[in-house]
């Protein structure tokens, strides 16, 4: 089962969220035991007018056959242009609905200039994949069940 589900986090940006990351779910082979996984996204070339930020989100289940839980969406600024350095840019974190930006520092997922990014955000994250702009997509499994 690839379906996605947002808990603790109230939007209208739940359902295309949901159904992005269910659409790329299905495209990788994800064992039947995996309980924890990371997807991440980068750009392959980046081009050095308009470097996407790197991206990671982690999704948990409770059981098996349950619904994949955003547990969180976190992107990077690349510094000097070495993937291998990066730091947090954004941090939408779902399973305990806070929001971390380094000039902002921690505050509620549900404040509505936090929402208007995360909209803003989503949409953007959208194009780039469509656009196959964000086009080096790695899956990793984290944990087990056991």
């Amino acid at each position: 089962m690839n379906q996605v589900m947002i808990r603790n986090h109230q939007t209208s940006i739940n359902s295309t969220l949901s159904e992005l990351i269910s659409t790329i779910l299905g495209g990788f082979v994800i064992p039947e035991d995996a309980k924890r996984i990371s997807l991440n996204f980068r750009q392959k070339e980046s081009s050095p007018k308009f470097p996407l930020q790197p991206v990671e989100m982690q999704l948990e289940r409770e059981q098996i056959k349950a619904f994949w839980q955003l547990r969180f969406i976190a992107t990077f600024d690349v510094i000097n242009d070495t993937p291998s350095r990066s730091e947090l840019s954004l941090y939408f974190n779902f399973a305990h609905s806070w929001f971390y930006h380094p000039e902002t520092r921690q505050c509620t997922l549900s404040q509505p200039k936090v929402q208007a990014l995360l909209k803003s955000w989503v949409m953007a994250f959208y194009k780039h994949l469509t656009t196959e702009q964000l086009n080096d997509l790695h899956l990793k499994v984290i944990d087990y069940f056991e």
